[in-house]
Parts: C-alpha cells; structure tokens; sequence
C-alpha cells in the first residue's frame, strides 16, 4: 500500500505541475474583512477573502485606497516572475504573514499585519512616514526589511500571485492589488484523492480474489 500511495502521490504532483495556469484570468472576488490600526485608518494589514470557495489572505502592493469592505468584487490574476520587488514581498510573506506564524513577541495580530504591510509599502517605493507613539513598529519593519536573503528569490513565483481588483467586469474602476498565496487547484487535489481511493479500492479487490 505504502508503495501505491507514492506513487499515486508522484502522478498527483505531476498533473500539479502540468495543470495550466494562465497569466490572467477574471474571476469574482468577495473581500471579507481586514486587519486595521488606528493611527491610519486607511492602512491595513493582512485582507481576508474567499475568491470560488477559496479562502485566503492577502496584502496590498499598491497606495491604499477607499474601498468598502467586505463587498463583492472582480480580480484579475498576475504571474510574479521576473518581478523582484514582488518577489520580495513574497518572501516576508512566506517568512512572516500573521497568518501563517501568528503575531509577533510583544506585537499584536493587528500590529503583526501593519508591520508586514509597512515593509511591503517601503518594498514598493512607497514608504510610509514614521508616526510618533509606533516607533516599535517601523523598527520592526526595518528588521524585516533587512532579513531578505540577496538569493534568488524566483521559485516564489510559484506560490505566490498577484491580484488586480476591480469595480466591475468591464475594469471600469481599478481598486487594489494585492498578493496572496498559491493554492494547489482543487480539480488535482480531487483527482489526486480519486486516485488514491482507486488504489486501496485495488488492494481490497486483490484480497478478495486471492
């Protein structure tokens, strides 16, 4: 059995791999909630969203805007390849989103966001001024600023987009962007669940006829 799920788990890999995935595509996106700290109201942390049945977060690559939320809305998907700012805003992501480690030491889940949001606004060339009574948290920014690796940083752009948000499906409004993670597509995990479950199916049907 070990020997199967290996591999059934290489072919599920595999189609991982092989399943296309366009540059960009349109979609409904319904921005749910957000992390905010007082001192700038327009500054948030990490956005909550579920885009077809997908749950996830993200963070703005671009000057905050008004924009309601939650509300319904339309997002375009971009490739980050090849975009080393983009890369690098993946990286503190991938090392440091509150969602994926939980908040800072003597930092709060709002303040852990800003923190990340803030490197990311400076990664962008659109720094945020320091604001007196917060310097806990510009320095912590620079910290994180500081920590990216000088590697190479393309193999992010595998797990991380770019998403344009938008008003409308003609594009009349353009929103925000932000970037959020790479989820496996739900058809291969289905298809890499199917076959497994053929492969114990398999070994049940070989005891019977033995």
């Amino acid at each position: 059995m070990k020997k199967a799920f290996v591999f059934f788990a290489v072919i599920v890999a595999l189609l991982a791999i092989a399943v296309p995935r366009s540059d960009a595509y349109f979609t409904n996106i319904y921005l749910s909630a957000f992390q905010n700290i007082m001192w700038q109201d327009k500054l948030t942390g990490e956005i909550y969203y579920d885009m077809g049945g997908e749950n996830s977060y993200s963070y703005c690559v671009n000057p905050s805007v008004d924009m309601p939320v939650p509300g319904n809305y339309y997002a375009e998907q971009f490739s980050i390849a090849g975009n080393q700012n983009l890369l690098k805003v993946a990286w503190l992501m991938d090392n440091y989103g509150y969602s994926k480690f939980g908040a800072f030491p003597g930092f709060t889940a709002a303040e852990t966001g800003t923190i990340v949001q803030l490197a990311i606004y400076d990664l962008i060339g659109q720094p945020v001024a320091p604001v007196a009574g917060y310097d806990a948290l510009f320095t912590k920014m620079n910290q994180l600023i500081n920590s990216i690796p000088a590697t190479d940083l393309a193999y992010l752009s595998a797990e991380y987009k770019e998403l344009a948000i938008y008003n409308n499906s003609d594009k009349g409004m353009a929103y925000q962007e932000v970037i959020t993670p790479v989820p496996v597509p739900a058809a291969v995990w289905l298809l890499g669940s199917g076959l497994i479950g053929l492969a114990g199916l398999r070994k049940k049907v070989s005891k019977l006829i033995t």
